[in-house]
């Protein structure tokens, strides 16, 4: 008789430990907002943004390795998609973005880090400009096109 208790035992077991991981694994999205002042007719597609993973960080699903790269259209949100978090701990990304050369459009070309921290299952975000040392609420960038007159 002592066989059913042992097999229940570890059923028990095996279904807390699930439900413990199902407790603590979260789902995040890193997003930023980029702005293009003074101008709102720059082609689609010109502005690439990268997220990329330090020290192995869990990326979202279709991510090449430990970079994801998102391409948007003049003053328009981005977001590099979900990331799964199934363990409790401190995991850290850089958000860049690739420039390109323009002697009409003055590119932000800052540099953000991006700390999620996941304590009881319990997500927290954390961002902050490389140039900063205070946190700040969001991503965000913000592009200023020149318009020149000739006569």
């Amino acid at each position: 008789m002592r066989k059913p208790a042992i097999i229940i035992t570890i059923f028990m077991l095996i279904l807390a430990a699930q439900t413990a991981l199902a407790e603590s694994s979260s789902t995040l999205t890193i997003s930023g907002t980029h702005i293009v002042e003074n101008y709102t007719d720059l082609k689609a597609g010109q502005h690439t943004f990268v997220l990329t993973s330090i020290d192995g960080a869990p990326m979202p699903e279709d991510s090449n390795g430990s970079i994801k790269k998102v391409t948007v259209s003049s003053s328009e949100p981005f977001s590099f998609g979900d990331i799964d978090f199934t363990a409790d701990g401190t995991y850290e990304y850089t958000v860049t973005r690739e420039t390109e050369q323009s002697d009409r459009l003055e590119e932000d070309g800052s540099m953000y880090y991006a700390s999620v921290i996941i304590s009881e299952g319990v997500p927290t975000m954390i961002y902050r400009r490389s140039d900063e040392k205070a946190k700040t609420d969001r991503i965000i960038y913000i592009d200023d096109y020149y318009c020149y007159l000739t006569f």
